[in-house]
């Protein structure tokens, strides 16, 4: 019989001291650290990435395994890279071909003066087609690379001069660069007109091209994540 009660108690201290090891192994881990890199600041699509734009941080080691995957080891190895979409700071830097052209590959996205091309930007099967618009007609001149918006053309009635149409003719269309320009408003006052360049088929740049010799358009903010609406037609009767 005391000879079982002994074995129950060596059982019972040895499992105690057990998880008092991993409860202590654990804890121990937690305060592990490893070095992480960061962007410190935006970065505009199509800007450079330099080195100033990267910053260490110190995370627990469990979240730097969790996080890793792609992760750099040196700013060096990002420095001289073309931002592909606009990067928010405080985002992971990874070495991801959807995030940024390799500063090895950067001389195919660069002319003989040194500036970027942007033709090295667009898909063969794609076009770039810009429009100068004033600010009430570009989401009051909020509107930045990779937005997308909807197109929405307003035209006068050949037949019916007095009658005026607007309908939207291009849903979910890239935009691709964006120009601000200085100018004077009919109020005498400073303003600001965008030419916005807009990421579109070979038949859409046909349909934009029509649209903004005839008439007038004007862009809407649509969500990155937004869907294709049916729309109807609108006139001076409706």
């Amino acid at each position: 019989m005391i000879g079982k009660i002994s074995w129950r108690v060596v059982i019972i201290l040895a499992s105690a001291a057990m998880i008092a090891f991993f409860t202590y192994s654990y804890l121990n881990s937690l305060q592990d650290t490893a070095t992480v890199y960061v962007y410190s600041q935006d970065i505009p699509v199509r800007g450079e990435i330099t080195e100033d734009h990267i910053e260490e941080v110190e995370v627990q080691m469990q979240a730097a395994e969790a996080l890793a995957g792609g992760n750099i080891s040196s700013p060096a190895q990002v420095a001289g890279a073309i931002a592909l979409r606009e990067i928010d700071a405080g985002t992971i830097v990874r070495l991801d071909e959807r995030d940024m052209v390799f500063p090895e590959e950067r001389q195919m996205y660069l002319q003989a003066s040194g500036g970027l091309d942007l033709s090295a930007f667009v898909p063969m099967d794609m076009r770039l087609v810009t429009v100068a618009l004033p600010p009430e007609a570009v989401v009051d001149n909020s509107l930045k690379p990779n937005d997308w918006v909807d197109v929405i053309y307003t035209w006068n009635d050949p037949a019916e001069t007095s009658m005026v149409h607007t309908e939207t003719i291009l849903q979910q269309i890239e935009v691709f660069k964006v120009e601000r320009l200085s100018l004077d408003s009919d109020m005498g006052k400073e303003g600001i007109s965008q030419h916005v360049t807009l990421l579109v088929t070979p038949q859409q740049a046909v349909e934009l091209t029509h649209a903004k010799r005839n008439g007038n358009i004007d862009l809407t903010l649509n969500p990155w994540n937004g869907e294709q609406e049916e729309t109807n037609r609108v006139n001076n009767n409706r």
